[in-house]
């Protein structure tokens, strides 16, 4: 099974590295270490790097579970799993361009890959996976992108967001030649907020339904990230139906888009550049608006450098931005079995620009986002 498009391949020699071999992940076993070491016979630059994962569930009855990989904390992988039917199981594969992140596969690794697969007597399928990385030379025709220098974890694990905790904390201390700026960023909504797309409001206040603890709030999530207590930038959080979704109509026969792989959001930090290129550590921040209980969230910064200049000076010149101002309205009366309609409304605008003094001049840049 393969519902997502596969990742375009270059037509060059290629090697591969198994991360891991097929593991079975339960029990003890939920996850499997991982010591990477770049090939030998594809030393790079590459012109592509693909991460290839094969997973299968027997057949039986099983929860839909996530999947992670990491390597030196990066995440670069994560995902759901498919449920089984009782008598048949089912394998699918996935991919993920991660060429991006070549500066990290540069030198050897630890990591691991975990899958927390509870089998017991009732849940009774068992999970089993495989990955590895396939790394294409650059040749002729197949040129070696521009790919970031450095390829920053945020926090080495990932980070559960709730409404009582809700950032997650970084802190970055980067090189002073640093031109551009990118944040992968991926939050992945779980118990309370997994369906918070259909969250029914009890109040019309947002803040009186960001204080009733059992309820999942109101239809709304959304990324704010923050540099040294500026935000910086939004990204959406993606409705995610997994496979323990609430209607196996949906996902029986294909899983729904990015069940299998989901796909961080990548934000432009750029016009923040010339503020942390000081040499000083530097605080980014990401939290989740109305998130209940719980959003997971990883974040990986994204770096490039002027070869031309040890020191790049430059300047976040203005920003502008607040937290979204959310409003709830009833359409409909709720009637007495709990049912209802209610339109929700978000406004925001958030803009950055900023520049710096690089080797071959001056590169401003403006980014604007409206939620």
């Amino acid at each position: 099974m393969s519902i997502e498009p596969q990742i375009t391949r270059t037509d060059t020699a290629h090697c591969t590295f198994e991360l891991f071999p097929d593991h079975e992940f339960g029990g003890p076993a939920v996850r499997q270490a991982v010591d990477y070491i770049p090939p030998v016979g594809c030393p790079g630059p590459w012109s592509k790097v693909v991460l290839e994962a094969d997973f299968s569930v027997s057949a039986g009855q099983q929860f839909d579970r996530t999947v992670r990989v990491r390597l030196g904390g990066v995440n670069i992988l994560t995902g759901t799993t498919v449920e089984p039917a009782r008598k048949q199981g089912a394998t699918w594969h996935v991919e993920r361009d991660l060429t991006d992140y070549s500066a990290l596969l540069r030198q050897p690794e630890k990591g691991d890959a975990e899958l927390l697969n509870i089998v017991t007597d009732q849940n009774n399928g068992r999970i089993k996976g495989a990955a590895r990385l396939v790394f294409y030379k650059a040749a002729p025709g197949a040129q070696a992108p521009d790919v970031p220098a450095i390829v920053l974890p945020l926090d080495k694990d990932p980070v559960f967001l709730t409404a009582s905790s809700p950032v997650l904390k970084g802190e970055v201390s980067l090189p002073r030649n640093v031109t551009r700026l990118v944040l992968d960023v991926l939050a992945m909504p779980q118990q309370v907020d997994e369906f918070w797309y259909m969250c029914m409001p009890i109040h019309y206040s947002p803040e009186m339904n960001a204080a009733q603890d059992r309820t999942c709030g109101i239809p709304f999530r959304e990324t704010e990230m923050r540099v040294d207590g500026i935000l910086a930038g939004i990204a959406p959080v993606f409705p995610w139906i997994y496979t323990g979704g609430f209607n196996a109509m949906l996902w029986k026969q294909i899983p729904g888009i990015e069940t299998l792989n989901l796909h961080p959001y990548r934000v432009d930090l750029t016009p923040f550049a010339g503020r942390l290129n000081d040499g000083r550590p530097h605080h980014i921040d990401l939290s989740v608006v109305g998130a209940r209980r719980y959003v997971v969230m990883t974040g990986t910064l994204l770096a490039w450098r002027d070869p031309g200049r040890q020191v790049v000076n430059g300047e976040l010149v203005r920003s502008s931005g607040k937290t979204a101002a959310i409003t709830v309205h009833q359409d409909i009366p709720v009637q007495k079995n709990g049912t209802g309609k209610y339109t929700t409304h978000a406004d925001q605008i958030v803009e950055a620009v900023g520049y710096v003094e690089t080797s071959h001049g001056r590169v401003e840049t403006s980014v604007s986002q409206r939620g």
